[in-house]
């Protein structure tokens, strides 16, 4: 899926998709903007930071 992220339209944000078990390992996420992502593309880049300690939390 992409969402429109600015009025009118021009720049989009695309989805991380993953389980349910996942996403409780998630901490933080969001687009990557500014520098070269403003003209790389019409999509940011979006990131995900994971929590892969063991054990797992």
């Amino acid at each position: 899926m992409t969402y429109d992220i600015r009025n009118g339209g021009g720049s989009r944000l695309d989805d991380i998709l993953g389980s349910d078990a996942l996403a409780a390992l998630c901490t933080g996420c969001g687009p990557i903007t500014g520098g070269i992502a403003e003209s790389a593309s019409d999509h940011y880049p979006v990131v995900a930071t994971l929590d892969l300690s063991w054990p797992a939390p």
